[in-house]
Formats: C-alpha cells, sequence, structure tokens
C-alpha cells in the first residue's frame, strides 16, 4: 500500500470550524499518518516529503478493505480514502546459491539445497507448505550430466532438492544454472552448478590417444600437439571446427575456436596484435573454453589474432 501526496485538505479556523476541503499535492516530513483499516486504527508512519510506505500484514488475502490516512499540520487536516484488495507476502531462503562438485561425480556424490517459503506477518515468519506447487525447477544445462530430484514433503522444515552428476572425463571445468521458480513470489532464484574437471594431463592423453612428441612438436598440417590435446582431436586437420576462426558481434571481433576440453597444465588465451608477426600493441585475451572468445577493445584498421598457450611456472 502506497501513501501518495495527494490529499483532501480542509482548513479548521479559530473557532474550530472546518472551511470547505479542496484537493492538492503538499509534501511534508516528519508528520504522523495515522492509517484506519475499516474504520480501525492499525498503525501510523511519517512522511518524508515523497511517497511513504505501510504495509498492513494482518489481512486475508483476496480480501478487500477499505483504508484512510489521516494527518494534520498546524490547523489544515489531510486524509485519503481508498480500498485494497490483498495478498501475503513472501519470504524465500534458498541455500546455498552454488553448488560445486569433484570431477568423480556419481549419485553418492548428491548436494542438496534447501528452499524456505515463508508468509511473512507483523511479528512472524511462518513456514509455507507447497509440496511442488508453485515451485518449478529449470534447467539451463546443455548436456545431461546433472539429476535432480525433490521432496517437497519436509514441511515445516526446509524442503529439499537434491542435485548429482556424471563423472566429468574431460579436462575442463562443467558449468550451468538451475532456475527455481516460484509463483508465490513472482521471482525466479539461480543457483549456479560447477563440477570439476578431470586431471587429464599432456602425457597421459598423449599415450591415450598414440601420439608421439612433445607438447609443442607440430604434425604433418603444422600443428602444434598442445593444441590436439587442448581441444581433445588427437588426429584431422580441424575442417569441420576451424582451430581458430573469426566473426563480428555488435561490432566487436569474436574469435572462434572448438570448444576447450582439457587444460590442465597450461594457460590458453588469444593474442592480439598490430602486425602479423605478433608484435605491436600486443595484448592477451583469456580464451573462453566455450569457443567463443569476445575482444573487448575498440575496432583498429587492422588487427591480427592467434592462440597463445602458456605454461605455468
Amino acid at each position: 500500500m502506497s501513501i501518495t501526496d495527494e490529499e483532501t485538505v480542509v482548513y479548521v479556523d479559530n473557532d474550530g470550524n472546518i472551511k470547505p476541503g479542496f484537493t492538492g499535492h503538499h509534501p511534508t516530513s516528519g508528520n504522523t499518518c495515522t492509517i484506519y483499516r475499516n474504520g480501525v486504527v492499525i498503525g501510523t508512519c511519517l512522511t518524508n516529503g515523497g511517497e511513504t510506505f505501510f504495509t498492513d500484514y494482518d489481512v486475508v488475502p483476496g480480501e478487500t478493505y477499505a483504508y484512510e490516512i489521516r494527518a494534520s499540520r498546524d490547523r489544515y487536516v489531510a486524509k485519503a480514502s481508498f480500498n485494497e484488495t490483498c495478498n501475503f507476502i513472501y519470504k524465500v531462503e534458498i541455500e546455498p546459491n552454488e553448488i560445486s562438485f569433484s570431477a568423480a561425480g556419481g549419485v553418492r556424490d548428491k548436494r542438496r539445497l534447501l528452499v524456505s517459503v515463508y508468509k511473512q506477518y507483523s511479528d512472524s515468519l511462518v513456514a509455507q507448505r507447497f509440496n511442488g506447487v508453485g515451485v518449478t525447477v529449470y534447467r539451463k544445462i546443455a548436456d545431461d550430466w546433472l539429476g535432480i530430484s525433490y521432496d517437497w514433503s519436509n514441511y515445516p522444515n526446509s524442503h529439499t532438492i537434491d542435485f548429482w552428476t556424471t563423472p566429468n572425463e574431460s579436462g575442463s571445468v562443467r558449468e550451468g544454472v538451475v532456475t527455481i521458480d516460484i509463483s508465490y513470489t513472482g521471482h525466479s532464484y539461480p543457483v549456479r552448478i560447477v563440477q570439476a574437471a578431470k586431471e587429464v594431463t599432456y602425457s597421459s592423453w598423449a599415450a591415450a590417444n598414440g601420439l608421439s612428441g612433445a607438447w609443442d612438436e607440430k604434425d604433418a598440417n603444422g600443428i602444434c600437439n598442445v593444441f590436439r590435446y587442448v581441444f581433445n582431436k588427437p588426429a584431422g586437420d580441424f575442417s569441420e571446427t576451424p582451430l581458430i576462426g573469426i566473426s563480428f558481434v555488435d561490432g566487436k571481433p569474436v574469435i572462434k575456436t572448438p570448444v576447450v576440453v582439457n587444460t590442465t597444465g597450461f594457460t590458453l588465451s588469444v593474442m592480439a596484435s598490430d602486425m602479423a608477426d605478433g608484435t605491436g600493441n600486443v595484448t592477451n585475451y583469456k580464451l573462453n573454453a566455450s569457443g567463443e572468445t569476445k575482444i573487448e577493445e575498440a575496432v583498429k584498421p587492422s588487427r591480427f589474432f592467434r592462440l597463445k598457450v602458456d605454461i605455468p611456472q
């Protein structure tokens, strides 16, 4: 319920006589407003020079009540009357807002999310039993590596959502978002899901894939072994998904690569330079594992991009 500054004002003269009223806009600060519901005083609040808000908790949702707000200053008396159909105010607690998993995953590695919905009264919070009605869980994860199960029967304790993952056999972290939509509040609550990467070293990967040579050696196609390891492509010429490409989004260059799979032992970046030999105003940008790295810099007449691999010290 919002108390506005648009009021009906009457003037009381020195003899106590009420003169005809008028409607006007008279912002004040520090004046006490008395709030009535169906003719009964339910509270007070102070004006603040703009809109003043008062929340009436002790109502029945769906019922319509007659409210009146009265205030006075010197010999002026102001009042406003209106009808309001009321709804409950809900408070939501979701804990935690990020869940992390090991690379091993599995059902035994479950993580539990606690979901609590309360009706808010003037002096208390009362747990809301919802049994799954009015609560929807949306999965925003590309691959089906996340399992979800619900238990809405724990009232009055927190309801629960259990998550588990399949084993992450790649060398890249898996991430996604699960959104919990709660119709009582009209809001959605995101929960970030992260699963660690499997420890896949270059040497173990090369041995498993029959690849000989050090990480920085080039094959017959002129491709360094490390890029085959990073993108998990032990053979072939990257004709389906180029090793590096470029497009433009909103005028900014976007460097395209295959999706990153293995990173253990290496740091990947896109090196931008003014000259084709990699010199001149050099800037390095962290390579996005998704395969699209947006370059946040002003567009220049000529700019060259190449993949760069560093070995952390």
